[in-house]
């Protein structure tokens, strides 16, 4: 009996032993992550040899994490909504993409015929363009899904209908310009596929796109069916590039250079500090406490190109409005005061961004 005692003992020490040092080992340390108090960067819009206001590149700029990938704007023809409410489809607004919805579901059934002038009209993107052929170029991310072209894609396949899309001006890629395509859900995946082909033609190809819930969008392209382009959505806060936009005196479109966009889909807000003669609150002097009684906005072109003068004849040189900077609150509600002051040339601006107010998060 003594010896089963001694026993007993020894696995009762043990037993308690090794539960001490797995329950040590269990602990986890959080570290906690200070976001970036900010930095001087140049965006490197300029891929190859082009010109200034034809910058091949869209710029991504995280300010939390002073990361700013640049990628080529052509990388893709359609954008596919990772939201789980919806399910829409943009098109590539960096290109000058245009897209008309026609009256048939079947792509055989679309032909040359239904590309008339009218219509080859309709989808040139300058001073004249139809901004009924491009997605929403203004509002927040409720305004923006409820305007594109392409409508909602329906789960009846049979109610989904034929696009003629004009994929744009590429950059280093040259490729067919019209495509006709019809858009369904996938029914493999949580997701779209897309059956298409060259407008005369009626043999057709297909790219299936999986919703990923870390993006704001996937991304496809006719030339290489999947493709990465705008990073996951906590990963950007602005982005700098070509974008179609408004022409200011008229209710027309174009390609716009040196256009900045906020995360708009990805909840963050930004909101414009013009200070004038008032050099008490301009980049340099604003601090925290001047944050009372601003407001931040969720639109699209909270920013735009607000920052700079329009050259009077193309490609100019980039002039700068030196009487404003701008406020953007990050998804994490982390607040930056960004000036595009830095000076640079066009298609490479330089930019300072400084923290005003942070939040620690958990990484």
């Amino acid at each position: 009996m003594k010896i089963i005692s001694k026993y007993a003992v020894a696995l009762v020490i043990s037993y308690l032993l090794f539960a001490w040092l797995g329950c040590k080992k269990d602990e986890i340390k959080f570290n906690l992550i200070a976001p970036s108090e900010g930095d001087t960067t140049t965006f490197q819009g300029i891929y190859n040899i082009e010109r200034g206001d034809s910058a091949y590149n869209t710029v991504f700029l995280d300010f939390s994490k002073d990361q700013h990938p640049a990628v080529l704007r052509s990388t893709w023809d359609l954008g596919f909504y990772c939201g789980t409410a919806d399910f829409r489809v943009i098109i590539n607004n960096a290109v000058g993409a245009t897209i008309v919805q026609s009256d048939k579901t079947n792509l055989n059934d679309v032909t040359l015929a239904d590309s008339t002038a009218t219509l080859f009209s309709r989808l040139a993107l300058d001073a004249t363009g139809d901004p009924t052929t491009i997605d929403p170029v203004e509002g927040d991310s409720t305004a923006y899904l409820a305007g594109t072209v392409i409508k909602a894609i329906s789960a009846v396949s049979s109610e989904n209908k034929v696009y003629i899309l004009k994929r744009g001006t590429g950059t280093t890629t040259a490729y067919s310009k019209w495509i006709k395509m019809r858009i369904d859900r996938s029914t493999t995946s949580n997701g779209y596929t897309v059956t298409y082909g060259n407008l005369p033609d009626q043999t057709y190809r297909t790219i299936t796109v999986t919703k990923d819930a870390s993006f704001n969008f996937t991304y496809g392209s006719f030339a290489t069916s999947t493709s990465s382009y705008e990073p996951a959505k906590k990963l950007w806060d602005i982005s700098w590039g070509i974008s179609t936009y408004k022409v200011t005196e008229t209710s027309k479109v174009r390609a716009e250079p040196d256009f900045v966009q906020i995360n708009f889909m990805g909840g963050v807000t930004a909101a414009e500090v013009i200070y004038g003669a008032d050099t008490t609150k301009n980049y340099s002097n604003f601090a925290e406490k001047d944050l009372s009684g601003l407001t931040f906005s969720g639109k699209r072109d909270v920013i735009g190109t607000n920052w700079r003068n329009l050259p009077s004849s193309l490609p100019g040189t980039l002039s700068i409005k030196n009487d404003r900077f701008y406020l953007v609150k990050d998804k994490a509600g982390n607040i930056y005061k960004l000036s595009f002051l830095g000076g640079g040339s066009r298609g490479r601006p330089i930019i300072q961004y400084k923290i005003l107010q942070a939040t620690t998060t958990i990484q």
